[in-house]
């Protein structure tokens, strides 16, 4: 594979005119935009760029992307604070992205990122870098961005020495000859991406449009020439927000790998992106219709609502059936009624 190909987004995986989400591959360190994706020929078993051969018949209403770029050791833990590499690769994924939405007329087509490893860290602190140039310009990316798959990618939050163990493993994975000193002073830049990433996705949650999290480990050690074995990512360190990781039976390098559809990992992974794209797609007036309609108005209340027994609602309009889901049990309280009257009545 020739360097040129190995950068940027280069031509979709998969166009199809009614595509509706753009799926964006990131990989790892030492990785590549093709061949981290790709399943290597195995006896009778072919070659397969899963990204291409498998999902563009499962998610068939996606543009498909892989994005590549200079995934060195030092790009995220660089030997000086200075070092830029990690921020350069953040905005060169940005730029990749706002030039073929805004030529293809997409600006505003929801996101979903897969991310293997460490790139999902580049996608993160893409979405979340205050200090990229023309930051408003990037604004509609970041605002259609509605979906992240993780592939083992550490989130160690504010550990320095977690996250120079998760360095070790990763240059042992590589094999790279470099050196290991002040592995956790060269973890800072990581440490920052980490925390600035969960008060984004917390921002979101309260938002309008939340951004979707799921989270995959590698069910399977690494095995080494000499003789050991290690998991790359563990599963603790593969949780983000509480959101528990699901395990695919490979190691670190081969849980983004599929040469069938039928793969448990493919079906895994494929079932969360189809869920999150159903959801995406507007609803006619006739889906509306069927949901349930329940409008509580007038909320107030003071001091502790024990036990989970609901919201105190000045008054609750809906459907009959709908309604005494939320009411169950009312109570009438007059204009000086206190918070020691709420808590004696829903205590009877």
């Amino acid at each position: 594979m020739d360097a040129a190909s190995s950068f940027g987004i280069g031509e979709p995986l998969s166009n199809p005119p009614e595509a509706k989400v753009d799926i964006v591959f990131v990989h790892d360190l030492g990785g590549h935009r093709i061949n981290t994706w790709t399943f290597e020929q195995h006896k009778r078993i072919p070659s397969t760029f899963w990204p291409k051969a498998l999902l563009r018949k499962t998610c068939n209403t996606s543009r498909i992307l892989s994005f590549g770029y200079n995934s060195s050791f030092e790009s995220f833990f660089p030997p000086s604070t200075d070092d830029k590499k990690i921020d350069d690769h953040a905005t060169a994924l940005l730029q990749c992205l706002e030039q073929l939405r805004s030529n293809t007329q997409t600006l505003g087509r929801p996101i979903i990122f897969v991310a293997h490893g460490l790139g999902g860290l580049v996608c993160a602190h893409a979405l979340t870098d205050k200090h990229v140039a023309n930051r408003s310009q990037y604004k509609p990316l970041v605002d259609s961005t509605r979906g992240l798959v993780f592939l083992g990618t550490p989130f160690e939050g504010s550990n320095e020495a977690q996250w120079a163990s998760v360095a070790r493993h990763f240059v042992k994975l590589t094999g790279l000859n470099t050196k290991l000193d002040h592995l956790d002073k060269r973890s800072q830049k990581l440490i920052s991406i980490n925390g600035t990433f969960i008060k984004f996705l917390l921002e979101r949650l309260r938002s309008t449009a939340p951004v979707e999290i799921a989270c995959f480990n590698e069910g399977l050690p690494t095995y080494f020439e000499d003789g050991s074995s290690k998991e790359i990512v563990s599963k603790s360190s593969a949780k983000i927000l509480n959101i528990e990781p699901q395990p695919i039976s490979a190691d670190h390098t081969d849980m983004c790998k599929f040469w069938n559809a039928s793969q448990d990992g493919y079906t895994r992974i494929t079932k969360v992106l189809g869920d999150w794209i159903k959801a995406l797609e507007p609803r006619s007036a006739k889906d509306n219709a069927k949901q349930p309609s329940v409008e509580m108005g007038a909320v107030y209340y003071s001091g502790e609502i024990r036990n989970n027994r609901g919201v105190l609602a000045g008054n609750v309009l809906g459907t009959t059936s709908d309604a005494v889901k939320i009411t169950g049990s009312s109570y009438t309280f007059g204009p000086t009624t206190n918070a020691a009257d709420v808590m004696r009545a829903l205590d009877e």
